[in-house]
């Protein structure tokens, strides 16, 4: 099954693959969206909320940070750490 991706690596552990992803801050929501942009069936919602099951604080913060620094529209900082 092709992914639209490339691999870039193989070794005994692991096999990583690089493919292009869109990411996106939603204000109403405060979510952030994460798509593969060869595949539309795949789309990841990250949530700040500690209680959701989207929950990833740490990727969270991440991609605030990523759209932060690109001048996106993103979360205010330290809101995916609660």
């Amino acid at each position: 099954m092709s992914i639209g991706g490339e691999v870039v690596a193989i070794t005994a552990e692991k096999t990583i693959v690089s493919f292009p992803v869109s990411v996106w801050f939603v204000p109403e929501t405060g979510n952030i969206h994460l798509a593969r942009r060869t595949d539309d069936g795949f789309v990841a919602t990250l949530s700040p909320n500690p209680l959701s099951g989207c929950c990833h604080p740490l990727l969270y913060e991440a991609l605030s940070d990523a759209l932060r620094r690109s001048g996106a529209q993103h979360p205010l900082p330290g809101v995916g750490m609660r």
